[in-house]
């Protein structure tokens, strides 16, 4: 047939394709944020329903909590082995994390006669993926550490410690207390039935607020990971409450996530719920916040999480 030609898009066709495009993907986009983040958050939560498993199984084991360990330099105060045989709490320097991996799973990194081949694997179920996959860190100090995305709840006792221990208290009210040594100022190894407070409103271990912005960088709370004693790495305190990461902001004393509008929390029972970060803060001892009764294992005032 004479005449006949193709024809093509015209360019404003072509734009009005694009931008309808465009559209659907800014439709579409939040919707797949949202069920990555779900996805997310439920790995999260089944991370620390493992850590409470572990916490249980080393309490009826050996009858009591794991504690934070001793030190914040974790080669100064190196892993304890006994008879060549790592210590079990209170004679381990090295904190809760460290003490648990026999009950996640990981006994033969925690038996590993290399105390670096110890701190350098991975452990999957110490990383929230909102925030990082499994990654190690590298400081001059330990070498390559791997990372640890939850913390142990201190308490909010502000009794003073060495400035040089880098914390905010020994974790006297706390779940998770530094190594007992005989001294006023540390509490004794504690069990479940020294939380007199409730199992099922005590925090026992949650996520911890970092500066999202140097994630993979030395950080002095993310330098030593698992294999910290009593330090930033593995230990939060309740005086502040929680917030969600942020870029520049460096917290090392609070508990927070990289999840939206609220983190998981471990409690003392077991159980894992949503904390928000809007969570109400007082530090009044005569009337504690909620959060700060919730970090305390002994205030002995009541407590209302809404649920």
């Amino acid at each position: 047939m004479a005449g006949c030609r193709r024809r093509g898009f015209t360019l404003i066709e072509l734009l009005v394709v694009i931008a309808v495009i465009a559209v659907l993907l800014l439709l579409f986009l939040p919707g797949v944020q949202k069920v990555r983040e779900a996805s997310n958050r439920t790995v999260c939560v089944n991370n620390l329903k493992q850590i409470g498993n572990a916490f249980q199984t080393h309490y009826q084991l050996l009858d009591r909590i794991p504690d934070g360990g001793e030190y914040w330099d974790s080669n100064a105060y190196p892993r304890s082995l006994i008879g060549g045989a790592p210590a079990r709490c209170p004679q381990q320097n090295w904190g809760w994390a460290y003490q648990i991996l026999p009950f996640i799973g990981q006994e033969q990194v925690w038996n590993h006669a290399n105390s670096q081949v110890v701190r350098n694997t991975l452990i999957s179920v110490y990383f929230c993926p909102t925030r990082r996959s499994p990654q190690r860190v590298f400081d001059s100090r330990y070498g390559d550490s791997c990372m640890l995305d939850y913390a142990g709840n201190g308490g909010i006792d502000p009794l003073t410690t060495p400035p040089d221990a880098g914390s905010y208290g020994n974790g006297r009210d706390g779940v998770l207390v530094r190594r007992p040594n005989g001294t006023l100022t540390r509490s004794v190894s504690i069990g479940l039935a020294d939380i007199p407070d409730g199992l099922s409103t005590t925090l026992m271990v949650s996520e911890k607020r970092m500066d999202i912005g140097r994630i993979g960088q030395n950080q002095p709370d993310d330098d030593q990971g698992y294999a910290a004693g009593w330090d930033w790495d593995s230990i939060r305190w309740g005086q502040n409450s929680p917030t969600r990461d942020r870029a520049g902001e460096w917290t090392p004393d609070r508990f927070g996530a990289s999840h939206p509008g609220a983190m998981n929390a471990l409690f003392a029972d077991g159980s894992v719920r949503r904390v928000e970060y809007g969570i109400q803060s007082n530090t009044n001892p005569a009337n504690l916040g909620v959060w700060q009764r919730v970090c305390s294992r002994n205030d002995r005032q009541p407590v209302d999480l809404g649920d």
